[in-house]
């Protein structure tokens, strides 16, 4: 079933010459009409009311989600590509509940409940658009929410025909909306909205994910009618094991669930860029494909292939790292992967500015080496990564300090780290290293350690608060080069760290700087 646009067209044309009673009835949903009837009445009506919208055919994928979103027998779960119209088609099918009063009670909900009130802002916007009013009336009730509504706030809504609307985060209780609905008798949610589950926010630790999932197939799910109830997933795809994933393993062979996941490549293969092979064709073409693959870099596999970016759990929120653009390159060739995000033309006078700190990864079995340099308040100043040994990791540690470094200096201690503090510690800035008290209880004294000590417990301490540094937005400044290491750093089985093939050490030195803060 495909709605062309020409044939379309020609119809809604016939239909605007009609009455208004005459078009609220022909778009009615009828028990009689079969499942792709009402399928494509829903899908017409759509495109006749908010036709403006449209630049281009509907795809066979669209019309097997709205038979299955207009079957009120079935739940449905939507995983597709960013731009496929999923949202924007529950939207509009929220509004064709609100018209014709399909659903009595109607949740939407998110794991942050911008994200829900966004949805229905947009639903209210729709029931307040002039062809939508001039056939069905009033359905939003502007007199009583006039103020959220210049807002964009709207949070709930009775519609003035008896459909309640309200929205939720995943933090909020679903069990405790239920309102006896004057219309209908209802006193619990008949159709639920899940949109915006799993977030960089929401799949950052296991914890999390764990949680929302056990709250949606317990408490929330739970709450629904026992008399009528649907739910309508919309997910997107951000780790392997989020809640989208587990609710696609559990319920894809379902019969009462119909689990969609449509990419925009048919194969998911992005080396296959033939006409034949893009889901959605009449919109996307091939130029267009490939401009998003330019445009979204790394982020083209999940947001447009459903490939989970990790393998694991996300563990940075890779939304709120932005890279700095145009370092300044050190001219000496022997300094090339060395990076200035200051100006260069008096670097010692600008360093000079800054009691700084400085974090050291040390190379080991084939890693890079690397080394971040920040301010107190956590500006970027300058970053080195590349392959170098022990020796000459200490020269760039020194050609940074001659440039007009002053402060702490935090070296990782592993075996090539011993090696990189044993030739540190015999040079005339070795007062600047870090160093670690130890207390002997016994005799009732204390030595110093010189470096920074990376075991299984500081490491998960130190990336902890350096993952909530970057979240409260003290880091905002990043190398591109770390940046491309968050994309594949990931919490598999508790544990922090790259996947492999990757590395982290570029996060490493990042986050060792950090830690050097508290010894300012």
């Amino acid at each position: 079933m495909k709605l062309r646009q020409r044939r379309t067209r020609e119809l809604i044309t016939k239909l605007l010459a009609e009455t208004n009673n005459f078009r609220v009835e022909f778009f009615r949903p009828q028990k009689s009409l079969n499942t792709t009837q009402r399928a494509e009445l829903f899908l017409l009506w759509w495109y006749f009311y908010f036709y403006y919208n449209f630049k281009a055919d509907f795809a066979d994928f669209h019309a097997d989600w709205a038979k299955a979103i207009t079957d009120d027998t079935l739940s449905v779960m939507l995983v597709a590509f960013r731009g496929s119209l999923k949202t924007e088609m529950v939207k509009a099918y929220l509004v064709y509940c609100a018209v014709y009063a399909i659903e009595p009670y109607i949740i939407v909900q998110s794991f942050d409940e911008e994200s829900s009130v966004n949805i229905l802002y947009s639903v209210a916007r729709m029931l307040m658009s002039e062809l939508i009013r001039k056939d069905y009336g009033d359905i939003f009730p502007l007199s009583s929410k006039r103020e959220e509504f210049l807002k964009k706030s709207v949070k709930n809504f009775d519609t003035t025909n008896g459909v309640k609307f309200i929205a939720k985060s995943t933090r909020q209780g679903v069990r405790g909306a239920n309102t006896f609905n004057e219309y209908s008798g209802s006193s619990r949610p008949t159709l639920l909205v899940l949109d915006d589950i799993d977030t960089n926010d929401s799949t950052a630790n296991s914890a999390i994910i764990d949680k929302n999932y056990n709250k949606i197939i317990g408490e929330t799910i739970g709450a629904m009618s026992n008399e009528r109830s649907k739910i309508i997933f919309l997910g997107n795809i951000i780790v392997s094991d989020g809640v989208v994933p587990r609710f696609v393993e559990n319920y894809k062979n379902s019969s009462h669930w119909k689990v969609f996941e449509q990419p925009l490549l048919k194969d998911k293969n992005r080396d296959n860029l033939s006409p034949d092979n893009i889901s959605w064709g009449e919109f996307f073409s091939v130029e267009k494909v490939r401009e998003k693959m330019e445009t979204e870099k790394e982020l083209f596999e999940p947001n447009q292939l459903l490939i989970p970016l990790l393998s694991g759990r996300a563990y940075l929120p890779l939304d709120t790292i932005r890279t700095l653009p145009h370092p300044a390159y050190t001219e000496d060739v022997k300094y090339r992967d060395l990076r200035w995000y200051v100006p260069t033309a008096n670097l010692t006078e600008e360093l000079k500015k800054y009691y700084l700190f400085m974090g050291v990864d040390t190379s080991r079995g084939g890693d890079y080496s690397s080394i971040s340099v920040r301010t107190q308040d956590a500006k970027l100043i300058a970053h080195f990564y590349s392959k170098v040994p022990s020796d000459e990791l200490v020269e760039i540690i020194e050609y940074i300090i001659s440039q007009g470094f002053y402060g702490r200096i935090g070296v990782e201690i592993n075996n090539s780290g011993y090696s990189t503090i044993d030739i540190a510690k015999r040079r005339w800035w070795s007062h600047m290293l870090f160093r670690r008290k130890n207390i002997n209880k016994q005799y009732d004294q204390s030595t110093d350690t010189l470096g920074w000590w990376t075991g299984t417990g500081t490491r998960e301490i130190m990336l902890a608060e350096y993952e909530q540094s970057i979240r409260n937005h003290i880091l905002t400044e990043f190398d591109d080069r770390v940046r491309e290491e968050t994309e594949h750093f990931a919490n598999i089985n508790g544990k922090p760290q790259a996947m492999p093939p990757y590395h982290d050490d570029g996060i490493m030195s990042d986050a060792i700087c950090v830690q050097m803060f508290k010894y300012g």
